[in-house]
């Protein structure tokens, strides 16, 4: 049997924001892994995150932001300071092994069309957190929204990752293997999305243009999620809560238009009343509890 083949060079793009508790087991299992040249780009930490890596993980290249401007903007410096063949977006609160590295990179390797891949992501669980991805759209928002009140009310059960590769609308950033020279064809990330849907825009500016995305779910990186925009407080839950709504309603407006954008926010609302009022609905819905004989007696079962 012939020994399995070292893996070309990689670029892999770390961007930090306040991660000093959750990069160690990323940035670990890039350093096992042959072949790849590792970037963070620190997005203007205060957590001492850039101190803590320069100390403990001396292979890595560190790159620092004057001001947070954004996980594209952060992918995009990075991206900037390799020239290898692929590229690997990695979030810092997510470990990739080396084997699971190599599938995605013969996956590229085998189907040259292909701009980017990415695996099964799964959580601190085991679950299932991310898989094949379909287009954002007004339609999409409608299917979701039914399937959120079909789930809360019982009906429904979350869709498992399939085994087989197929293409897919968009990847997670979360983690993506990107051909370079797909980059140079379709460009960098929009950097005015400054957290989340960056990586669907591009995607989809790539198959404008005849490339293929790809989900590979035979490979998977462990996220832990969340962790990527620094450590969680009710703050920054906000704060983060805020950019997605932002970041949606740019996605939307630039890939849709503004029609789609009002009825999508309109089934945001939606959702939100629903979550709201299905408390009160059961409360009114429920059946009263009705004393049995021995109860009206005053005698306990």
């Amino acid at each position: 049997m012939k020994p399995p083949q070292p893996i070309p060079i990689i670029d892999a793009v770390v961007v930090t924001y306040n991660s000093r508790f959750v990069v160690d087991a990323c940035l670990e299992g890039l350093r096992r892994t042959p072949s790849v040249r590792s970037f963070v780009v620190d997005s203007a930490s205060h957590d001492n995150t850039v101190e803590y890596i320069k100390r403990c993980h001396d292979v890595v290249e560190v790159s620092v932001m004057p001001t947070n401007r954004g996980f594209g903007s952060g992918c995009n410096a990075g991206i900037a300071l390799g020239a290898a063949p692929w590229v690997l977006l990695l979030n810092p609160d997510a470990t990739l092994e080396p084997s699971e590295l190599v599938k995605l990179v013969a996956y590229l390797e085998q189907n040259p069309d292909v701009a980017a891949v990415g695996p099964a992501i799964v959580n601190g669980d085991g679950g299932a957190e991310a898989g094949l991805q379909s287009l954002p759209s007004t339609g999409g928002e409608f299917a979701r929204t039914c399937e959120i009140l079909a789930r809360r009310l019982g009906l429904q059960r979350d869709d498992q990752c399939k085994d087989d590769a197929r293409d897919s609308i968009w990847i997670s950033g979360a983690c993506m293997l990107i051909r370079r020279r797909a980059l140079e064809v379709v460009g960098p990330f929009d950097e005015s999305f400054f957290l989340y849907y960056e990586e669907t825009d591009w995607c989809l500016r790539a198959q404008a243009l005849g490339w293929r995305v790809a989900h590979l779910p035979s490979a998977v990186c462990k996220h832990i999620g969340g962790a990527s925009s620094g450590a969680p407080t009710r703050t920054s839950s906000k704060v983060t809560a805020q950019h997605f709504r932002a970041s949606r309603r740019r996605y939307f407006r630039k890939h849709h238009g503004v029609i789609a954008l009002a009825t999508v926010e309109g089934l945001h609302l939606a959702r939100r009343l629903w979550m709201w009022a299905r408390p009160v609905v059961d409360s009114v819905t429920e059946p009263p509890v009705t004393a049995t004989p021995l109860e009206e007696k005053g005698v306990s079962a």
